[in-house]
């Protein structure tokens, strides 16, 4: 649809890893997230590689998940879905 889409995001509802895992915080880039639960760290349009400035590709991501604190518990789950963007 056109804009305004779902909560910000390019979407017209929740998407398939809030299915399996609930809804996504917004990020807040202050170790230790202080909204908990589940972050997302991704930019609609992103690359696998670093060729363009923005949308920051999965390097940039995976960057800033370690410079805002960087660590897994036992009791997390993480997804990464990357490479259709390269495609298109």
């Amino acid at each position: 649809p056109a804009p305004p889409y779902y909560q910000g995001r390019y979407s017209n509802g929740i998407l398939w890893n809030e299915y399996l895992y609930g809804s996504f915080a917004r990020f807040t880039p202050t170790p230790p997230h202080p909204n908990g639960g589940n972050v997302n760290y991704a930019f609609g349009g992103a690359r696998t590689d670093t060729l363009v400035p923005f949308p920051p590709g999965l390097p940039a991501q995976i960057g800033t998940f370690a410079t805002t604190g960087g660590r897994f518990a036992p009791e997390d789950r993480a997804t990464i879905w990357a490479g259709a963007n390269d495609i298109f």
